[in-house]
Order: structure tokens, then C-alpha cells, then sequence
């Protein structure tokens, strides 16, 4: 059974350069990309991203791209938790609709997949995930909705870089908000609190990626005050670069104790680095290029 559905599965794709030409025989485990469990043998990783696309040697990386149908033999798969199909191309067909529906999934990994149309909501079926990657997953996308996003309470790293969240804000607000970033987007430290509908952060999360999105007039306060709620925050890693923001930092961006990567670059921040800055014992790298920033960075 769980042969057959890799085998399926791979019916439904192009493969030029013949990637998937080991994919034969009774033993899938030993096959490229798939992955076994050591005990009872069933396939709980498919990794299939195209490695070429980051290597500059390479001639020509689309060659080596996968394309063509996902097939939905992949619900075959009851053990499957991790799913890599980075850096392919499906040619602006919408994500299937069956992929909400593999809810043993702790990693996925779409970034680079060119699928079309907007984020789709069945992704917050995925209650497992710990890791979700759409950086660059689509073409064209717009409207996009990430309500769902509350759902993926065991969520621990998001990606979302160069997807369009102007349309998002602007949908959510329904009264004139100017691209604002909606309360919701905090409600993902845990089940209990978004079950009871209480206010709640990214207390779980640990990189949060945003960069090159379209959040013109957003307040940077909203990420640090609900962040900063947190008793004790797991975010190692906050890039917002490349959105436009504006006015001020805010004194509780001091308060993410845990953070070792902060990327503010290409924005429109003004005045001094706050002093709160200095409470970051654990941060390596801090980029605050192309704004409008002056004063010296203070001393831990």
C-alpha cells in the first residue's frame, strides 16, 4: 500500500532529469527522497526539493525541476510527517485542496513552488506543524486571508516572505484600517487560549519571517507588544525587512530576550535605537540598514 502511493504519486510529475529514476522495486525506503521509519518501515518523510536551484555551478537548475500534478495518492501515506517540494515548479496551479488533509505533517516546505491563486485556509487543518514554509510559494497571490493561522497552535517556525499581506489587512478590517496587522495573528501561543478566545502571542514560535511583504503604515509595536506579553518568548529569529514601516522602535522589542537575528533593514524607522535594545544578552545579529536611524547602538 504504502509503495504503491509513492509510485502514484510520482505518475503525476514531470521529472526531466530523471531525479525520481530510482524510484523502483519493492523497496520504496531505499528510493531518493523518501524516508523510513526504523522500526516498522512506513514512509514518514517525502524530500524532494530541488537542491539545484541555490547551486551556482549548476548549468541549468530548471532542468532539474519536478512540475506537473500532485497526486493525491499522498493521503496513502498515514505516517508522513515531513513533505519538501521546495524550489519546484507547478505552474500557478492552486495548492490541492487534499493537502489540508494530511494532518500528520510536521514540516512543509512549499517555498519556491510557484503554485497560484491565494493562501488557502484548509493549510490550518494542519494542526500539527511545527514548521511552515510558503517564502516565495506563489506566483501571483492576493486577498490572501491567514485567519487560519490561529489554528497551528504547535507552530515553531513561519515563513512567509514575499507573500502579499497588503490585501489581507485591508479585507480583515472592513473599516478603513490602513494595512494594519490583525490581532489574531498573536492568538498562537496555545490551544487553550485560542479555544477560549482570549488574547495570546507567538509564545511558541521561534522565527518569524515577513520580509518583503506590503505592510506599508503597520505599527511595529503591534508585533512587540503582543510578543512581549509572553512570559517567557521563544522567538530566536524576526525578520521584517524590505515593508516600508515607519516611526519609531519600540521599547518593548527589548522585552524578546530569546532573540538572536533581527532584521529591520529597508524600512522607514526614525530617531534613536531604544535603550531596551541593551536587554538582548542573547542577540548576534542586528540589521537596522536604509533607515533613517541615527545615534549609537547601546551597550549591553
Amino acid at each position: 500500500m504504502e509503495r504503491k502511493a509513492p509510485l502514484n504519486f510520482k505518475e503525476g510529475l514531470t521529472d526531466p532529469s530523471g531525479r525520481l529514476s530510482s524510484w523502483r522495486g519493492r523497496d520504496c525506503c531505499s528510493w531518493a527522497g523518501v524516508h523510513c521509519s526504523d522500526k516498522l518501515g512506513h514512509v514518514t518523510k517525502l524530500l524532494l526539493p530541488n537542491s539545484y536551484s541555490s547551486d551556482p555551478d549548476a548549468v541549468d537548475a530548471t532542468a532539474y525541476t519536478l512540475g506537473g500534478e500532485i497526486h493525491p495518492s499522498l493521503l496513502r501515506l498515514k505516517y508522513l510527517k515531513h513533505l519538501d517540494l521546495s524550489f519546484n515548479d507547478f505552474g500557478g496551479v492552486p495548492i490541492p485542496n487534499f493537502i489540508g488533509s494530511l494532518k500528520t505533517l510536521r514540516y512543509l516546505n512549499l517555498s519556491g513552488t510557484s503554485f497560484g491563486g491565494s493562501l488557502p485556509s484548509f493549510l490550518g487543518n494542519l494542526t500539527s506543524l511545527r514548521l511552515l514554509d510558503l517564502n516565495s510559494c506563489f506566483g501571483d497571490s492576493n486577498k490572501n486571508d491567514l485567519r487560519w493561522l490561529s489554528s497551528l497552535s504547535q507552530l515553531k517556525h513561519l515563513n512567509l516572505g514575499s507573500v502579499d499581506l497588503s490585501m489581507t489587512m485591508l479585507d480583515l478590517s472592513n473599516n478603513g484600517f490602513n494595512s494594519s496587522i490583525p490581532s489574531w495573528l498573536f492568538n498562537i501561543s496555545g490551544l487553550e487560549q485560542v479555544v477560549k478566545k482570549k488574547l495570546g502571542s507567538l509564545c511558541n514560535l521561534q522565527v518569524l519571517d515577513l520580509s518583503a511583504n506590503s505592510l506599508n503604515g503597520t505599527d511595529i509595536g503591534e508585533f512587540t507588544s503582543g510578543l512581549s506579553q509572553c512570559n517567557n518568548c521563544s522567538l530566536v529569529s524576526l525578520d521584517l525587512g524590505y515593508n516600508n514601516l515607519g516611526g519609531f522602535l519600540p521599547d518593548p522589542l527589548g522585552r524578546l530576550r530569546n532573540l538572536k537575528n533581527l532584521v529591520l533593514e529597508k524600512n522607514y524607522f526614525l530617531g534613536s535605537i531604544p535603550e531596551s535594545i541593551s536587554n538582548l544578552s542573547s542577540l548576534e545579529s542586528l540589521d537596522l540598514s536604509e533607515n533613517g536611524m541615527k545615534g549609537t547602538i547601546p551597550k549591553a
